[in-house]
């Protein structure tokens, strides 16, 4: 649901109450939610075997919820699977559970670079080319080593961690060229 924010006026997605702190799912406790995509919402979450945190993806199954849908996320979890480059985000583990899907990713402290604009505006030439730099590697290694194309690039899929590197996110409409 999107609501507008009631001092900025700035429309703001609402987390879905299903998936809240605490919730656990494979092994993975859900601590604080942290957006919604196209296919569905991402949270931080805590891996308790491993005591770390990560991103989880949650698609939930609801009546909305067709095979389309679930064979999307399928793919994005595999063509993710594939890929191994310090610039794009790693997939952990995916599966199903009794509500839905995941897929649980490294988490990136950070920001994107959406978020970067907004809060500071435009970036410098410099800044922007070397971010650019950094995708445009990821985006080879993606297509030389998988025939991947990621379909979606924007500055709200590229984050910026803390250290001040570059990590390409969301493969949710990326393509396979080698299997589709």
């Amino acid at each position: 649901e999107r609501v507008n924010c009631p001092s900025c006026a700035r429309a703001l997605q609402v987390p879905s109450p299903c998936f809240g702190s605490g919730y656990v799912i494979e092994g993975y406790v859900i601590e604080q939610w942290l957006g919604n995509g196209a296919m569905g919402e991402v949270h931080l979450a805590r891996q308790t075997a491993m005591n770390r945190n990560i991103a989880i993806k949650i698609m939930p199954f609801n009546t909305t919820t067709n095979e389309e849908d679930r064979q999307r996320f399928v793919r994005e979890v595999q063509t993710l699977a594939k890929l191994n480059h310090p610039a794009i985000v790693s997939a952990i583990s995916a599966g199903e559970f009794s509500e839905g899907a995941y897929l649980a990713m490294t988490y990136i402290d950070g920001h994107t670079i959406e978020d970067i604009i907004l809060k500071n505006g435009p970036l410098s030439e410099k800044e922007a080319l070397r971010y650019c730099e950094t995708v445009a590697d990821a985006l080879k290694y993606a297509w030389e080593t998988q025939e991947v194309l990621h379909r979606d690039i924007k500055p709200s899929n590229i984050m910026i961690d803390n250290d001040g590197k570059v990590h390409l996110m969301d493969m949710g409409i990326a393509k396979s060229m080698s299997s589709d």
